[in-house]
């Protein structure tokens, strides 16, 4: 796939799962873009692709992470830590698996179960390259990466 295809299939995926699941609409930014700004907390998802070297690795705000699970909850009240752990895994595992599916024919491939925690310091969003979407005013980034091992 040639990289404007691949920009394109991720901006559809990124959409489709959010505005389907979460009933929000993420935009696509670019990195000097200054209508989201790193946050202060924020959550981190990493998904391995099986047989393949490559990774996903997620971000979001915490803010957005709690809209998110209240959203998918249909719910206003506070959100526990296992909740947004829980809301954010499974959207970094549909997220990841519809681009595998979309991206490749070899069934071999697939996403292992996403590994999700939080990060109190989130300056790590600032490295990797990938894709950045507003989304409700707070940020939400997608990078694809060669895995640890």
């Amino acid at each position: 796939m040639k990289r404007e295809e691949i920009q394109n299939l991720v901006e559809q995926v990124i959409r489709n799962v959010f505005e389907e699941m979460y009933f929000m609409s993420p935009e696509p930014v670019e990195r000097d873009d200054s209508s989201v700004s790193i946050p202060e907390s924020c959550f981190k998802a990493k998904v391995r692709v099986r047989n393949n070297p490559e990774m996903f690795v997620f971000y979001a705000s915490e803010r957005l992470v709690t809209s998110m699970a209240k959203n998918l909850l249909g719910t206003n009240e506070a959100t526990e830590e296992s909740d947004l752990l829980d809301v954010f895994r499974e959207a970094a595992n549909v997220m990841a698996g519809s681009l595998i599916t979309s991206m490749t024919l070899d069934g071999a491939v697939g996403p292992e179960i996403p590994a999700v925690e939080r990060l109190q310091a989130c300056s790590e969003i600032e490295t990797p390259q990938g894709a950045m979407f507003n989304v409700a005013g707070e940020l939400f980034v997608l990078a694809f990466v060669h895995s640890e091992g």
